[in-house]
């Protein structure tokens, strides 16, 4: 029996997409970020994800801009604050621009004020 194909609309793909990222980089952290993982847990195709995102850096930064949403909303889990801790120490673009709390958190995960 084949797979049926279910066509979302593009706000709720890349919800989608960002969530099962996210997913991901709690389970691989943000080198574990993966196009190929993502496609899977998000039950997609790569092309999806690349027509979504354009590129892997698109969606890092997407998927970085979530991670910083959720820890200023109150979801402080360790994987989270891990994330932007990671973006810090590489210079990452979206990490650098988060709120002071947050790189806060970040810096006392990464055990430095």
């Amino acid at each position: 029996m084949s797979k049926q194909i279910v066509r979302l609309k593009p706000d709720v793909r890349s919800d989608q997409i960002l969530s099962a990222a996210i997913r991901v980089v709690k389970r691989n952290g943000w080198d574990g970020l993966i196009r190929d993982r993502v496609a899977e847990e998000a039950d997609c195709a790569v092309g999806t994800i690349n027509n979504m995102f354009d590129t892997m850096e698109g969606l890092r930064d997407q998927v970085m801009k979530r991670v910083i949403l959720l820890i200023e909303t109150g979801d402080h889990c360790d994987e989270l604050i891990m994330v932007v801790a990671t973006g810090l120490g590489s210079g990452h673009a979206e990490a650098k621009k988060a709120p002071r709390m947050v790189k806060d958190l970040a810096l006392l995960m990464m055990g430095r004020d």
